[in-house]
């Protein structure tokens, strides 16, 4: 008989109803996974809210968005509002979310309506909120710049004269901005110019207290007091100086906003004028600042006949809400052009 030879591959010969046999280096492509359960530590109390959210403003929507409903519902209402709540809460209007960004101006509204409502001065507080604010606009996301401009506009409304200085320093860089300075900018330089030249006075609050003062037992020689001059005396009018600096160079770059909106309409050789809302908008703003700044234009009642909102909305819903404020917008122009 031949002798069989020794074959190093056989075939495995394959049976109806059983597996392949697995090789003895085939890899498991199979694992299994567990949930990992973190328990409540219930690290939200009343007193300590405002310090965890400092600690965790990297944290995730979820989390700053429990933190801030709690700071507005429990927070505010039970503890006094200092400079580091301010700054902790500050620091969130340039957050990536828009809830959070949303969630966080609502609070610090409140906080600021509380402090006035108790006679405290904002100063120090809004000069560390227009810091932020300033980010805000200086931004190139468009929901952040519109969050921001929200802010500043409670700003204004809430400011005395103490903060114009941070006023005009906060929106410079907007209105540099060639070609980028919105209908919203210009409403907004206008209520900066309104209370620039209408200044509200700082409300100075004293706080009498009665000393109980006996001459029998309390006594002091006036005579022995002496007055000693400094030795060195300190220069604060750079403050002055650059106060200044920042007020011409506001109400020059504000100037030639104006002249060229107005320049622009007196361009205009049609009896009818023919804008959209945007444009209507900077219109009024413009011909507003320029009488508050006392600039000279012309007044076109001869020229223009009849004013045209020309924009159109697609969405049905929106068109009766559009039609109203257009007409608005038209009353307006009318009555500033004297037409």
């Amino acid at each position: 008989m031949a002798k069989k030879k020794n074959v190093d591959f056989q075939k495995t010969k394959l049976k109806v109803g059983k597996s392949i046999p697995k090789r003895a280096n085939e890899t498991s492509t199979q694992f299994k996974s567990k949930r990992i359960i973190i328990k409540d530590q219930s690290v939200i109390s009343d007193s300590n809210q405002m310090v965890v959210l400092s600690r965790s403003l990297t944290a995730n929507k979820q989390f700053k968005l429990l933190c801030l409903n709690k700071i507005y519902t429990g927070y505010l209402e039970n503890y006094i509002v200092d400079g580091e709540s301010i700054n902790t809460l500050a620091r969130l209007i340039i957050d990536g979310e828009e809830q959070v960004r949303q969630s966080t101006i609502r609070c610090l509204k409140k906080a600021i309506t509380k402090m006035i409502n108790d006679n405290q001065d904002v100063t120090p507080f809004i000069t560390i909120l227009l810091t932020y604010v300033k980010c805000g606009l200086t931004h190139i996301d468009p929901g952040l710049i519109d969050d921001a401009r929200d802010m500043l506009t409670y700003i204004i409304d809430k400011c005395d004269a103490n903060c114009h200085h941070q006023l005009m320093l906060t929106f410079l860089p907007r209105l540099t901005l060639d070609g980028q300075v919105s209908a919203q900018d210009f409403e907004l330089t206008e209520k900066i110019i309104k209370v620039i030249k209408n200044p509200v006075q700082p409300i100075i609050i004293h706080n009498h207290e009665t000393i109980n003062w006996n001459s029998k037992e309390n006594f002091y020689d006036l005579s022995k007091l002496t007055t000693i001059k400094p030795k060195f005396h300190i220069n604060l009018s750079f403050q002055l100086n650059a106060e200044e600096d920042i007020h011409g160079t506001f109400i020059d770059r504000v100037t030639k906003l104006v002249a060229k909106e107005l320049n622009d309409l007196d361009r205009r050789k049609t009896p009818q004028l023919r804008i959209n809302r945007k444009e209507a908008r900077k219109l009024i703003a413009s011909i507003k600042m320029a009488d508050l700044l006392g600039l000279k234009w012309k007044h076109l009642q001869d020229k223009l006949k009849s004013i045209i909102i020309t924009d159109e909305t697609i969405d049905i819903k929106s068109v009766k809400k559009a039609q109203t404020e257009s007409n608005k917008l038209i009353n307006s122009l009318s009555n500033l052009l004297k037409l």
